[in-house]
């Protein structure tokens, strides 16, 4: 219990340390670069699931598990994409390979599409494809 209140006391750092850096480009630019979008994008959905799995900890551990371990996937984009770059070099198909295992894996899990994944697997194809056709 005390674990959960000192990952949400970081995770509340983590948003104060980015959520500016995101306002900054935004203010800077005009815009997002579709990257920076999709990322934030995500950010934003893991947030909600965290807060929702925040809030269910001591009525639904369940829910609380299930939002806290999938809105942790969502924000893991950037180490990721750091990863499988170090892996195989340049970042290409082996890159959506993997995501799309990683997303297998948690539908496997569940074993059927919930509605976090569905619109986590959504928030993430919408920014692929937003990056892919600004590139």
């Amino acid at each position: 219990m005390k674990i959960g209140i000192a990952g949400m006391i970081v995770f509340a750092g983590f948003l104060l340390s980015t959520l500016p850096m995101y306002a900054q480009e935004y203010f800077n630019q005009g815009y997002l670069d579709p990257l920076s979008a999709m990322i934030f994008l995500q950010l934003m959905f893991a947030t909600i699931l965290i807060v929702i799995g925040f809030a269910k900890r001591k009525t639904n551990s369940l829910i609380h598990k299930k939002h806290i371990i999938f809105g942790s996937f969502m924000m893991i984009q950037p180490a990721l994409d750091r990863a499988v770059g170090h892996i195989f070099g340049e970042v290409g198909i082996q890159w959506l390979i993997i995501y799309l295992i990683l997303f297998g894996l948690f539908i496997w899990y569940y074993k059927k599409v919930k509605w976090q994944i569905a619109v986590g697997f959504l928030v993430w194809a919408v920014g692929l494809t937003n990056v892919l056709m600004n590139m």
